[in-house]
């Protein structure tokens, strides 16, 4: 297969881009099932408070169907957002940031039991081009001072998996210290940016949040500039992502996706351990 290359973009592209880039499109792209679309979330309420290690603090409060964010707690911005319950324990929250430049979103894990969050923040941007994507791990306390801690971890190292995704997409998962590499099969219509065979995520960010339960951050500069980020249980075998940048299509996509694995062979062989 012929090496794709990302389209040079401008800032003013970007820009042009994400303009168009109208609520009806965000929406075909960012839920991509109803249920992802929660937001009567048991024990976290109506409203919540994130207070991140730098003392800043991110108020939210949840609609039916929406969220809304502020910073200073009286000014608050309305947002389309996607957001589930995982093992009763984990909300996974993913939403942009519209009234922000450079054009931004999170992803978020909250700890229901330890009161605590893991954000994924994204920003378009870096020292790579405009249109990849700049992203950061952030700590926060759950209403309440964020307490010390260091979640990334090298444990992951020599796992492999196979994942079955929507629509029958299959992947290749290979995990290793600060990078993943993945074999992809079969691309489904709705998702083109995953149209390569091959990716090789450079650097991954592993997160542990529990015994077999980690937040793995995949992000590949210089290639499409997406950012991907993964909640994965190698008990249960379950997993749920979401995406977020401009994909080979030059279009922005936002959304999250859901799928089930088994443990792989070492070595990519054409089959996949997943049915």
């Amino acid at each position: 297969m012929a090496r794709r290359i990302p389209t040079l973009l401008t800032a003013y592209d970007i820009r042009r881009i994400c303009l168009d880039s109208t609520e009806k499109t965000l929406e075909e792209c960012f839920i991509s099932k109803k249920s992802y679309n929660r937001f009567d979330l048991s024990g976290l309420g109506s409203a919540c408070e994130l207070v991140f290690e730098n003392g800043e603090k991110t108020h939210y409060r949840f609609g039916r169907d929406y969220l809304e964010w502020s910073t200073d707690g009286s000014h608050f911005h309305e947002e389309k957002a996607a957001c589930t319950i995982v093992e009763d324990r984990y909300v996974f929250l993913h939403h942009m940031f519209t009234d922000r430049l450079p054009y931004s979103a999170a992803t978020i894990v909250i700890d229901l039991k330890k009161e605590y969050a893991v954000c994924i923040d994204m920003q378009l941007g870096n020292i790579h081009s405009d249109r990849d994507v700049n992203r950061a791990v952030r700590y926060a306390g759950l209403n309440r001072a964020c307490p010390a801690m260091d979640l990334l971890t090298d444990e992951m190292t020599g796992v492999i998996v196979d994942w079955k995704y929507e629509e029958d997409c299959r992947i290749h998962s290979m995990y290793e210290n600060r990078s993943c590499s993945e074999f992809v099969s079969y691309i489904p219509e709705k998702m083109p940016e995953w149209e390569d065979f091959f990716y090789n995520f450079n650097p991954t960010k592993y997160v542990k949040l529990d015994e077999k339960t980690y937040l793995i951050s995949f992000y590949a500069p210089g290639m499409s500039g997406v950012c991907v980020n993964q909640l994965m249980n190698l008990d249960t075998m379950k997993c749920i992502g979401s995406f977020w940048g401009i994909d080979f299509s030059d279009k922005l996509r936002s959304y999250m996706f859901d799928g089930y694995g088994a443990y792989a062979e070492t070595a990519f062989v054409g089959r996949y351990t997943v049915d």
